[in-house]
């Protein structure tokens, strides 16, 4: 086995921008989420993509919803992308500014 053409399925290969942009749009057009924030995604394997991201939800969304919301985007995102494996954290709005 050559690793220098193998070394991605040990340790992951990024995915296009193309595909990383098209995942940011995918969950912000799903109603309810003001923005996307600390998107990570690979491949692991030859066609198998993980990705996990942040959404922001408005402050006073009860937790049901902002779940409700958090489950539609996974449904979204890997229907839409391709992603097989797909994890979403729920943040309230405006929390990736307030980081910095």
């Amino acid at each position: 086995m050559n690793l220098g053409h193998n070394v991605h399925y040990f340790v992951g290969r990024a995915p296009s921008k193309e595909l990383i942009e098209k995942i940011e749009l995918t969950a912000k057009s799903v109603k309810g989420v003001s923005n996307v924030h600390d998107l990570r995604a690979e491949y692991v394997g030859s066609s198998v993509v993980h990705t996990g991201f942040h959404i922001e939800v408005a402050r006073d969304t009860p937790v049901e919803e902002a779940d409700r919301i958090a489950e539609e985007v996974q449904r979204k995102v890997s229907r839409e992308t391709g992603c097989q494996h797909c994890v979403i954290h729920v943040d309230p709005a405006n929390y990736s500014t307030k980081q910095n």
